[in-house]
């Protein structure tokens, strides 16, 4: 019996890993029939890569509170450092609150989402002085994209903790859920993780935001997200802005890894509020020890 077992996990396997290699078969042609765009210019770090993470991938997901990011550098509105070991298949996902302080001076300190203004390469330093590791590697992504993105998923469960309600005709702002158990589509997602009008703050947000990627992974290979495939490979290829090709074959058999085997960790840079709640002060400390286990399992 257990042999059956195992053979019928293995079928399941090898078929899911078999229409995802067809899928991204089909990417690659349908990629190499467009003409290649243009990588943007990335200026050096600061910061080293230990010998350690030599077999893990760092990149930065940047969510931008515009949509026409290819042309104009937005405020930058999330923040999150995707840790991914190829040895293991293990991901870290380090979820960084917009209002992190990072000292400008000796007096002065300015929070981190605010580097995205002058430039993608300005937030991939600040990151990198941030956590003492280079971070070189990014994906920008905009609120219509992850829009697209959930409803081509037709939605995610998620629990809202308390009703939200907040309006701000100035910005075009109006934030309006109920408490309670529910499938949000994109619209109601983005109101979701905008929302800051409880007492945590950006604290408060990190932790939506976490509720949010752990809800979003979980859709990984429902029916809805293996019938979606086509399209979420065209909402990335036409709407991300990277300078990274994340349908390498090697790169695709490692996120297939990821998801199968479920090894999958989501944390917030430790800190704490400032005394006037404005900032988020890193602890030094505890970030390194995350640091540190991040890359723990490489040789």
């Amino acid at each position: 019996m257990c042999v059956g077992i195992f053979r019928a996990l293995q079928f399941s396997y090898n078929g899911a890993e078999n229409a995802y290699t067809h899928l991204y078969t089909a990417y690659r042609e349908h990629k190499e029939n467009k003409e290649k765009k243009a990588n943007a210019p990335v200026e050096e770090t600061k910061a080293s890569t230990p010998a350690k993470f030599n077999k893990i991938d760092t990149v930065l997901l940047i969510g931008v509170d515009k949509s026409n990011y290819k042309t104009a550098n937005a405020n930058a509105d999330t923040l999150i450092l995707l840790n991914i070991n190829q040895q293991t298949g293990a991901m870290t996902v380090l979820l960084i609150p917009r209002s992190t302080a990072i000292p400008i001076d000796k007096n002065d300190s300015v929070p981190i989402s605010s580097f995205q203004q002058s430039g993608t390469a300005r937030t991939l330093t600040a990151v990198s002085s941030l956590l003492s590791l280079r971070v070189d590697k990014y994906i920008i992504v905009d609120e219509n994209t992850l829009k697209s993105l959930v409803n081509t998923l037709d939605g995610i469960d998620l629990y809202v903790g308390d009703d939200m309600n907040y309006d701000d005709p100035q910005s075009g702002v109006s934030i309006h859920l109920n408490k309670g158990y529910q499938r949000l589509n994109g619209d109601t997602t983005m109101q979701y993780l905008m929302y800051r009008g409880d007492d945590m703050g950006d604290l408060g947000r990190a932790k939506r935001q976490e509720l949010f990627i752990k809800s979003f992974y979980a859709e990984k290979f429902t029916v809805n997200s293996l019938l979606a495939a086509p399209a979420i490979i065209n909402i990335m290829d036409n709407s991300l802005y990277t300078n990274i090709d994340f349908f390498t074959l090697a790169n695709f058999r490692n996120y297939f890894k990821i998801a199968w085997n479920n090894s999958f960790t989501v944390k917030t840079l430790p800190g704490k509020l400032s005394p006037d709640g404005s900032l988020w002060q890193p602890d030094a400390a505890l970030i390194n020890d995350i640091v540190n286990e991040m890359g723990a399992s490489s040789p």
